[in-house]
């Protein structure tokens, strides 16, 4: 099972392109970047605005700009991928109804529901 598959579309999409810009060494065009995840630009600019949102408990070391069409991510070496995507998961429901159940396993499914 691959771990991308416990978040929601939209939080997918943004790990998609925080992967790409890392494969970019961290910047990338703008319309390149739409293109590679199948984003218009206009909805990219909302992904990446989400992205600085949901990694701002990350600390002020994780930065993602938009300068003169290019999108430049930059962040401390302190901080990886796998903790952005943990920060991504902490906040996934499918993630937290794993947790939940493995917590409590007197719990079983038909209970849940």
């Amino acid at each position: 099972m691959n771990i991308t598959s416990l978040l929601d579309k939209k939080a997918a999409v943004q790990i998609e392109i925080i992967r790409q810009l890392l494969f970019q060494n961290g910047q990338m065009s703008r319309q390149g970047l739409a293109k590679q995840v199948n984003l218009t630009t206009t909805a990219l600019k909302v992904y990446l605005a989400d992205i600085v949102y949901i990694c701002q408990p990350l600390g002020e070391n994780f930065q993602l700009s938009d300068e003169q069409g290019q999108i430049i991510l930059d962040f401390s070496s302190d901080i990886n991928l796998d903790k952005i995507l943990q920060s991504y998961l902490e906040k996934s429901l499918a993630y937290q109804i794993l947790i939940f159940i493995f917590e409590h396993k007197k719990f079983s499914i038909f209970q849940l529901t």
